[in-house]
C-alpha cells in the first residue's frame, strides 16, 4: 500500500476532485455570452438534430448531454462514431445538424474529422476543448473549458466542466428552466458529494480486494456511471462495468455472483424504483452492495450507503454521484498502491483515426 499518500492526502487527482465547484462556477461565467452566441446561431439555423462526437471522458459527457437534450428538448441526438467517417467514409447525412466536437486535449484527430465532415455539409459546427488544437480548427464556433492545466492524468475537472458546459447549452437551446435551475445547482451538489470523503474513503477500502466492480444506474444517471466506469478502470486497475438497470435484467443478470461487488445509483426518482428492484432480485446471489443515493429510506436497505442531500436529485443527481465515483476511484487506486496520479499506461492525448 502507497502509506506516503494516505498520510499527506498528497495525490493530485484528489486536489483537481476538490477544486471542481469553484472551478465550474468560474468555467459558466467565462462562457456565458459564447454560450447566448451559440445558442442564438442552433436557433436562427433551425437546426434539426444534435451529434456529438468525442472518445473516452470527453464522449461520456456528449452522452449526458444527448440524454438531456431528448429529454427536455425533444431533439433527435446522436453519438458520431468517428471510424465512420475516418476509416470507412461513409458519407453521414450530417446536414441540418448542430455538431459538437468536444476533446480535453484539442488533439483528437479523429473528432476534428468528423466536425469537418458535418461543417462541409453545412451543419453548424461547435467546438468544446480545454486547450486548443486542431478540433478547435475545424469548427465554426470555438468554447473552452477554463479549468486551468489537469496535472493528474485522469480526466475530473476537464469532464465535470465538458459535462456542465453542454447541459448549460442544452438548457439555452431549449429555454428549458429546470435545466437552467440544475446547471445553477451543480457545483453546490458536487460539494456536497466532497462533504462525505472520510466515508467514501472508509468504502473504497472494501473494495481493495475485488477483481471487478459492476456498477448499476438508469436513465441520465446511467450516462454519468459511464465516467465512474472508467474512472476505477483506469486509475485503480480494476475491471469495472456500469450497466443501465433495464439491460442488466435480460442476459447480464446470470453473471452475478457474491464474488463481484456492486454500487448502485439511486439519485433519480424516475428510475429508482426499477434500480431497486433489481437490487432486490440480486440479493438472492448474495451479493455485496454499495449505495450512493439521495433517498435515507432506500439507503437503509444496503449494507454500505453515501447519502447525498435530498436536492441531489436527476440532474444535479448525476453530478453528485460522479463526484463520489472520482473520490472513490481515487482512494480505490490508492488503497490497492497505486499512484493515481499517474496510472500505467494512461495518456492524456492519444491520437486516433
Amino acid at each position: 500500500m502507497n502509506r506516503n499518500f494516505l498520510k499527506n492526502n498528497s495525490s493530485v487527482m484528489r486536489e483537481e476532485i476538490f477544486e471542481q465547484p469553484q472551478l465550474l462556477r468560474e468555467s459558466l461565467e467565462t462562457n456565458k455570452e459564447m454560450i447566448k452566441t451559440v445558442s442564438a446561431d442552433v436557433k436562427d439555423r433551425g437546426c434539426r438534430s444534435v451529434y456529438f462526437t468525442a472518445r473516452g471522458s470527453s464522449e461520456h459527457a456528449c452522452l449526458l448531454a444527448q440524454y438531456i437534450m431528448e429529454i427536455y428538448g425533444g431533439i433527435p441526438s446522436k453519438i458520431v462514431n468517428p471510424s465512420v467517417i475516418t476509416l470507412y467514409h461513409g458519407n453521414l447525412d450530417m446536414s441540418g445538424s448542430v455538431t459538437i466536437g468536444v476533446s480535453q486535449s484539442g488533439g483528437a484527430e479523429d473528432v476534428s474529422m468528423v466536425l469537418g465532415h458535418a461543417r462541409n455539409q453545412g451543419a453548424l459546427t461547435i467546438s468544446l476543448t480545454n486547450i486548443q488544437g486542431v478540433v478547435d480548427k475545424a469548427a465554426e464556433h470555438n468554447m473552452h473549458n477554463h479549468v486551468g492545466n489537469e496535472r493528474a492524468m485522469p480526466a475530473t475537472k476537464t469532464y465535470m466542466s465538458q459535462a456542465l458546459l453542454l447541459t448549460k447549452i442544452m438548457a439555452e437551446i431549449t429555454g428549458s428552466a429546470v435545466l437552467r435551475n440544475a446547471v445553477d445547482n451543480v457545483p453546490d451538489a458536487i460539494a456536497a458529494a466532497l462533504a462525505h470523503e472520510n466515508l467514501i474513503r472508509e468504502y473504497a477500502s472494501y473494495f481493495r480486494y475485488a477483481n471487478s466492480i459492476d456498477i448499476f444506474s438508469r436513465g441520465i444517471t446511467h450516462a454519468a456511471m459511464k465516467e465512474a466506469e472508467l474512472k476505477i478502470q483506469e486509475t485503480a486497475n480494476v475491471s469495472a462495468r456500469a450497466y443501465a438497470a433495464s439491460d442488466y435484467s435480460h442476459g447480464p443478470f446470470s453473471t452475478t455472483s457474491h464474488m463481484r461487488p456492486c454500487i448502485f445509483t439511486l439519485v433519480d426518482s424516475v428510475t429508482d424504483d426499477f434500480t431497486m428492484n433489481l437490487y432486490r432480485n440480486m440479493l438472492k446471489k448474495d451479493i455485496f452492495a454499495m449505495a450512493i443515493t439521495n433517498k435515507p429510506e432506500l439507503a437503509k436497505e444496503f449494507p454500505l450507503a453515501i447519502v447525498l442531500p435530498e436536492n441531489c436529485e436527476g440532474i444535479c443527481g448525476a453530478f453528485s454521484a460522479v463526484t463520489v465515483m472520482q473520490l472513490f476511484s481515487c482512494w480505490l487506486a490508492i488503497y490497492r498502491g497505486i499512484n493515481p496520479d499517474k496510472p500505467e499506461g494512461v495518456s492524456k492525448t492519444v491520437v486516433t483515426i
